[in-house]
Order: structure tokens, then sequence, then C-alpha cells
């Protein structure tokens, strides 16, 4: 039997890959580090996602320097305040989540996500997840070093990460798609 982080490395190559693709959409070029220094209550947000087969929580960490990087309305003259930023902060957890969750479909793999919070300086004491595995990863944005981590647990011995091709268009669409005329 394989291990947990066996079995995972398949969700981390995505998660990296998910991480890019936000900052890449932000119009933010990051480099991948391998640690940052430590900061005294950085801003951080949080989500948790379930399916039936795995089990996550995503943590997010940055100076304040990054989030004024990537926030959309930066330049346009108006100051950002703190409550900005901690907003700000928890819609990128939800960005982030739900690009990996889009990720995971063509793996069959439905995540339901719950709703991002921020708060200042959130430790992994304050989550369970002894048993969990993580992947950390650092993206330098050229002002500074953003962490993002993802701590996941399978839910059953049989996890499995196969691709399945997309549904191509032409096919019938199910009640809940949207067709566009």
């Amino acid at each position: 039997m394989s291990s947990d982080a066996e079995k995972l490395q398949p969700l981390y190559e995505l998660f990296e890959a998910s991480s890019h693709d936000v900052f890449e959409s932000l119009g933010c070029s990051v480099v991948r580090v391998e640690t940052a220094e430590e900061k005294v209550n950085p801003p951080c947000a949080y989500i948790e996602a379930r399916s039936d087969e795995l089990d996550m929580l995503l943590l997010l960490r940055g100076p304040m320097t990054v989030l004024e990087q990537t926030l959309p309305t930066k330049g346009d003259g108006k100051s950002v305040s703190e409550n900005d930023l901690n907003d700000w902060i928890s819609e990128l957890a939800n960005r982030f989540m739900g690009n990996l969750k889009n990720k995971l479909l063509v793996y069959d793999h439905r995540l339901k996500m719950g709703t991002p919070n921020s708060e200042s300086n959130v430790g992994l004491e304050r989550f369970n997840v002894n048993d969990f595995t993580s992947r950390v990863l650092y993206f330098d944005t050229g002002s500074d070093v953003f962490e993002c981590a993802l701590y996941s647990k399978p839910l059953t011995e049989h996890l499995h990460f196969i691709y399945h091709e997309p549904a191509h268009y032409g096919q019938k669409n199910d009640d809940g798609d949207l067709e566009i005329f």
C-alpha cells in the first residue's frame, strides 16, 4: 500500500499549477522559492473543502505588500484599508481553492467548498490537521513572499487521480447546464 504522500502527489501538482494560475490571472509574476522570512502577524485566510475521497484545508499567509500588489483595484488612486486587504485575502483563498476544485473535476473529484475566513497570524494549532499531509509553497512576487499551504487527508483507502477527458461540445446538456444560443 502506498503512503498518503504518494497518493496525494497528483493533488499537490494540481495545487501548484492552480497557484500559478491564480497569480497569473492577477497579472502577478511569481517565482517559487523554498522558504519565506517569518512575518509578525501576517494577514491569513483559510478555506476548507471536502469530497467523498478527500478532506482539505487551504491556508494563505502573506504580507500586506503582496496583497496590495495583487489587489485588482491597485493604482486607482484610492487608499486601501486594512479591512479591504482582509477581504481580499479571503477572496484569494476562494480563488485558489476554486481553481483547484475546477482542476479536480476531470479526475472525478467534486469538492464542496466552505466559506473563506480571514484573521491575523493564524497558526496550525487552530486546526485539527495532525493526521493531514501538507504541501507548503512559497511564491516570491518581487516585492515579498506569499505562502500557500494545502493540508489534505484521504478519506478512503482507494484514492486515485485518473484523468478523464472533458465532455466535448455538441453533447446533450444536463438540465443544470447553461446553453448559449
